[in-house]
């Protein structure tokens, strides 16, 4: 499995007012990021770095710093769940 980074998922505005609302529920508690991210089934050894670079860039997404999924909660849309 890849994971790719993405752009951020929330503006500026927004996060500030989801940090509001989450203080509110629990001293302290804010969001550092929030941010988009594709996952690409696949071993990344079996796939050609060009073919990566490739996809990276249709998908808007950054190589630089893939995501590893350490020290991240990974909050998902539940199954069916039609992006817009």
């Amino acid at each position: 499995m890849i994971l790719l980074a993405g752009a951020t998922a929330l503006s500026a505005f927004r996060r500030r007012r989801l940090d509001a609302a989450l203080g509110a529920i629990a001293s302290g508690l804010k969001i550092e990021t929030a941010q988009r991210f594709f996952v690409l089934e696949g071993d990344p050894a079996a796939i050609a770095r060009t073919r990566l670079v490739e996809v990276a860039r249709l998908l808007g997404a950054g190589l630089d710093a893939p995501l590893d999924g350490s020290d991240c909660l990974w909050v998902l849309p539940r199954i069916g769940t039609l992006s817009p």
